[in-house]
């Protein structure tokens, strides 16, 4: 998704090891897209044109397939994270799969766009927030606070929440 376009500054704000961490650029608009890669031991199987099973374990990311060009077009070579890890000989015709052996999910945040190339590992599912200039990220309200920088940004929906008990604690008085 693309932010900020029309300002001058941009601020993520995400998790990464259980902290807010911020990303600034003065390089706008932004794109934000957060990537969810698998990483961890599998296990390839399938049948080969000659009727031939073959398995193998592997360990890397985001474990796939690929059309296979080395054998006139048939057959799917197995990869991790799009490349192959299998010479081009090493195809599965039918019946091919992957089974998990071991697996953790890695997040990444990527920010690009106007000369940003920003990626950094972060907390899953991976959340973020992005303002512009000093305002505050969409769905929060700007209020004065003492501490730098002089405001802090509050949660609509919290906002929201006190308002309705607070009309609902009138209404019971008045009603009393």
């Amino acid at each position: 998704m693309t932010y900020c376009n029309e300002k001058n500054k941009a601020i993520v704000t995400y998790i990464k090891n259980n902290q807010s961490t911020r990303y600034e650029t003065n390089f706008i608009p932004i794109d934000v897209e957060v990537v969810k890669n698998d990483s961890g031991t599998y296990r390839f199987y399938g049948v080969g044109d000659d009727g031939v099973s073959y398995e193998f374990t592997a360990n890397g990311i985001n474990p796939g397939y690929a059309a296979n060009t080395g054998f006139n077009g048939r057959g799917v070579t197995p990869t991790m994270n799009g490349l192959f890890i299998q010479p081009q000989w090493y195809y599965y015709v039918s019946g091919y799969g992957i089974q998990i052996l071991q697996s953790t999910a890695i997040c990444q945040i990527k920010v690009t766009g106007s000369g940003n190339n920003f990626t950094d590992n972060i907390d899953c599912p991976g959340n973020y927030k992005v303002s512009c200039d000093d305002d505050c990220p969409d769905g929060y309200m700007r209020c004065e606070c003492p501490g730098y920088p002089g405001y802090c940004c509050i949660p609509c929906h919290e906002i929201r929440n006190e308002i309705a008990s607070i009309t609902a604690a009138v209404r019971g008085i008045n009603r009393g």
